[in-house]
C-alpha cells in the first residue's frame, strides 16, 4: 500500500469567495498557507472537502497547477464547495461564511509520512460542526504532531470551547492583537489586556511551546515559553494593492522557519517580508511563480 509522504500537514477550509457581479476569488485560510508553502518548496498535504461541483473542479485543478498533493482533497456527493459572499457598501466588505459546506465534512486522510520536523495547522473555521472537529482530534491521534494553530477567529463561528480545545491541543499560536483581546475576553483572562507583556499567562494555563504575535504596522513578536522575546519590525509595501491574505502568507513562512530550525530574528524577518509582499498583489494568492522565485532566490543569498 502507497504511504504519502509530506513535510507538514495542513487541515481546514478552502472556500470562494463570490464578490458582486459574481467575480469568484480562491481562498480559505488553511488553502492559502498550504498554496504559499508549496511555493515555497514544501511538501504539504492539504486535508479538506469540496463539493462535486464547478467550484470543486477547479480548485483541484488549480492543486494540480501547483502540484500540491491532492490524495486528501475530499469530495462530496451532497454538501457543496464552501462559499463566503461579499457584499460592499460604500467600498467596506461585509461577508457571510455560507454554512454548512463540504469542509463541514472533512474526513480524516489516509495514511501518510510526515518528515521529521512537520507540523499540523488549522485555525477554528473548519472546527464549526461536529464532523470535521472529530476528524481534526482523530488525526491529532493518530500522527502526534506539533500543533500550529492559526486562530483566524470569523465571527460567528466559533465559541469560547472551540477556542479553548485549540489552545490545549497547540504546540505554537499565531494571532493578531485583537485575536489575543477577543481570546482574553473568551476565556476570562482579562489580566491579557496589556497584550505581549502577559502572554506568560497563556503560557501558563495551555501547554505552548511559542506564540507569534503580529501586531499590523507595529511589526511582530515571537514569545517563547523559556522567556525569550524576538521582534520585528514591520516590512514597507513597496505598491499596497490590498491586505488580504498577508496574515497567512506571514504562518506559512513562520511554519517553514520552525520545521527548519531557523534562528527566531530570520523567521521573524523572513515572515515579515513575504506578507510584506503579498500585499504588493491583488487577492491572497500570487498570479505566478515569480513572487516564490525571488524569496526562495533572497533566501538562498542571504
Amino acid at each position: 500500500m502507497h504511504t504519502l509522504s509530506c513535510d507538514t500537514v495542513v487541515f481546514g477550509e478552502v472556500l470562494f469567495d463570490v464578490f458582486p457581479g459574481g467575480r469568484a476569488a480562491l481562498g480559505g485560510a488553511p488553502f492559502n498557507v498550504a498554496w504559499h508553502l508549496r511555493g515555497l518548496g514544501a511538501e504539504p498535504l492539504f486535508v479538506s472537502r469540496v463539493g462535486r461541483d464547478p467550484y470543486g473542479a477547479q480548485i483541484m485543478q488549480a492543486m494540480q497547477r501547483q502540484k500540491m498533493l491532492t490524495e486528501a482533497l475530499q469530495q462530496d456527493d451532497h454538501l457543496p464547495t464552501g462559499t463566503v459572499d461579499v457584499k460592499l457598501r460604500e467600498g467596506i466588505p461585509s461577508y457571510t461564511i455560507a454554512s454548512p459546506c463540504a469542509y463541514d465534512a472533512i474526513e480524516p486522510p489516509p495514511v501518510f509520512s510526515p518528515a521529521p520536523h512537520a507540523l499540523l495547522y488549522h485555525g477554528t473555521l473548519a472546527l464549526r460542526h461536529s464532523r470535521s472537529r472529530q476528524s481534526l482530534l482523530q488525526l491529532q491521534q493518530t500522527s502526534s504532531l506539533p500543533s500550529f494553530i492559526d486562530l483566524n477567529l470569523r465571527s460567528p463561528h466559533y465559541d469560547a470551547a472551540t477556542v479553548r480545545a485549540c489552545l490545549e491541543q497547540a504546540t505554537w499560536l499565531k494571532l493578531n492583537t485583537e485575536e489575543l483581546l477577543e481570546v482574553t475576553r473568551l476565556l476570562g483572562m482579562t489580566s491579557l489586556i496589556t497584550g505581549f507583556d502577559d502572554a506568560g499567562e497563556l503560557f501558563r494555563a495551555f501547554p505552548l511551546q511559542g506564540i507569534v504575535l503580529t501586531c499590523g504596522g507595529e511589526g511582530a513578536f515571537v514569545l517563547l515559553r523559556c522567556g525569550e522575546r524576538h521582534f520585528c519590525p514591520a516590512v514597507p509595501v513597496s505598491h499596497m494593492e490590498d491586505t488580504v491574505g498577508a496574515g497567512d502568507a506571514f504562518s506559512a513562512v513562520a511554519m517553514l522557519g520552525i520545521m527548519r530550525q531557523w534562528p527566531m530574528e530570520t523567521l521573524l524577518h523572513r515572515a515579515a517580508t513575504f506578507a510584506a509582499s503579498i500585499c504588493a498583489v491583488q487577492g491572497a494568492l500570487p498570479a505566478d511563480h515569480r513572487l516564490y522565485r525571488q524569496t526562495l532566490q533572497q533566501w538562498n543569498g542571504a
